[in-house]
């Protein structure tokens, strides 16, 4: 059994949907970025959601510190795949997954292709 095959049985064996998705449009990426994650995460527990998807290369979570008082630190992570597909099956698979089930308050998972340069997501649309 190749590795490919493995992760596809880990995939299957967890519940989560696999890379048989809709065709890939220009704006999708093998990189997501994924937003929602609580501060005190560590790259392990993150990679434990991601690792079973096929296609799984690598995991970046950087901590940004608040620079002035009353600003929230946050957490900046970026997950790549070796394909546009298998990112997408991972995004759409773990979306609105709720990070830390125990706490009534914790956000979901909020995961969107990364592009670059890369700008975080807003909390408002502007109209741009």
């Amino acid at each position: 059994m190749d590795m490919a095959e493995i992760g596809h049985e880990r995939a299957n064996s967890l519940g989560l949907r696999t890379a048989d998705c809709d065709p890939i449009s220009s704006r999708e990426s093998n990189i997501i970025f994924v937003d929602g994650l609580p501060t005190d995460c560590t790259r392990r527990e993150v990679g434990h959601l991601f690792r079973p998807f096929i296609g799984y290369e690598d995991i970046r979570v950087v901590h940004k510190e608040p620079r002035r008082r009353g600003d929230k630190a946050t957490v900046l992570c970026f997950v790549e795949f070796s394909e546009a597909r298998y990112a997408q099956a991972a995004m759409e698979a773990l979306q609105g997954y709720k990070f830390d089930d125990k706490k009534p308050d914790s956000p979901a998972l909020k995961i969107q292709f990364a592009h670059f340069p890369f700008r975080l997501p807003s909390n408002h649309d502007d109209g741009r």
